[in-house]
């Protein structure tokens, strides 16, 4: 199982860059399920170097600020 962001261009509308977001970055994570219990998985978090926000599954993080996107995330990271 692999975790990315829901989107692979910037969302911030104050951002110099344009086009897809180039810098990525994958960690090993632990997926907690109810019925299979732990399960190995990856993380991938992408990186705009416009603005340098690095966005992430559930969210995104800009100057020390995580935003969370409007829906609910499937997985949440803790």
């Amino acid at each position: 199982m692999t975790l990315y962001p829901p989107t692979h261009c910037c969302t911030n509308p104050n951002c110099p860059a344009v086009g897809p977001l180039k810098k990525a970055e994958v960690r090993q994570v632990v997926v907690y399920s109810h019925g299979a219990g732990a399960l190995p998985a990856h993380a991938v978090h992408l990186y705009c170097r416009g603005c340098n926000t690095n966005y992430h599954h559930g969210f995104s993080v800009q100057a020390g600020v995580r935003t969370y996107y409007g829906d609910t995330p499937k997985y949440c990271s803790i």
